[in-house]
């Protein structure tokens, strides 16, 4: 369903540039792989301590918004999660504190017909 995969993509660029500090950097990239699509959003930034990687998916889960004062429910990466595995695509994520933050996900063909 690409509206759904839209949604995903949306979801984790608009969260990518929540987090960026003003001088930081986001990249989105798409790389064709044999029949798959490799999708990567990553930007610069605080990062996610590695003790809340684990829950960044559950709902309403937050990161210290307080302390970086930005709104949201603390649903929007469960959403790309639940989209995701509609589709039976997994996502990573992975954070080096005071450097980057990376969400990583493959799509795969439905059918033979690429």
């Amino acid at each position: 369903d690409i509206s759904m995969i839209d949604r995903v993509i949306q979801n984790l660029v608009d969260n990518a540039i929540k987090y960026t500090p003003k001088d930081g950097w986001i990249k989105l990239q798409a790389q064709r792989s044999n029949e798959n699509i490799n999708i990567l959003v990553e930007n610069s930034g605080e990062g996610i301590p590695s003790k809340d990687l684990q829950s960044i998916f559950d709902r309403y889960y937050k990161v210290d918004k307080e302390k970086f004062e930005i709104e949201g429910s603390g649903l929007g990466l469960a959403i790309v999660k639940k989209m995701l595995d509609l589709h039976n695509v997994s996502i990573t994520a992975e954070s080096v504190p005071h450097e980057y933050t990376r969400f990583e996900f493959t799509l795969k063909p439905h059918s033979k017909d690429v």
